[in-house]
């Protein structure tokens, strides 16, 4: 066997770094959701603030798998959080008859707002935002 080619041990250690990156991120937010779950009781920052972080987390949770195309992953992202937000218009947890399960109540939600859309919106334009402040920096090194 031959030794890798130096370009792609740099290169596969970028894919590295930044999996690694986005997990931190991802780990980061979750415990800042938690503690914002747990502790906070507020009309912004649960509500609204907590829905923003949500997309990003999402974004991060994904780029550590996936390591797709940013703004590629960001719709996706904000698609599905639309989607879920479109299922709780629809109640769709009352309509299967598991408005009893509490995981299930939790996780697809039972109140729709217009503002959580405009949360999620926010929530892409700060991941993409980050995305944009972070790029100059990668192709620099």
């Amino acid at each position: 066997m031959g030794r890798p080619c130096p370009s792609s041990t740099v290169i596969g250690s970028r894919i590295s770094n930044s999996r690694l990156r986005y997990g931190l991120a991802a780990t980061l937010l979750f415990f800042v959701e938690i503690v914002i779950a747990l502790y906070v009781h507020d009309n912004f920052v649960r509500p609204f603030f907590g829905d923003v972080l949500v997309v990003v987390l999402l974004y991060a949770l994904v780029q550590t798998v996936l390591l797709g195309r940013p703004v590629r992953v960001i719709a996706g992202v904000v698609g599905f959080a639309f989607f879920m937000e479109f299922l709780q218009f629809l109640d769709v947890v009352k309509l299967a008859g598991l408005e009893g399960n509490v995981l299930i109540s939790t996780v697809v939600g039972r109140t729709f707002s217009w503002l959580d859309l405009l949360a999620y919106l926010c929530g892409g334009l700060l991941a993409l935002f980050a995305e944009i402040v972070r790029l100059p920096r990668e192709e620099s090194r």
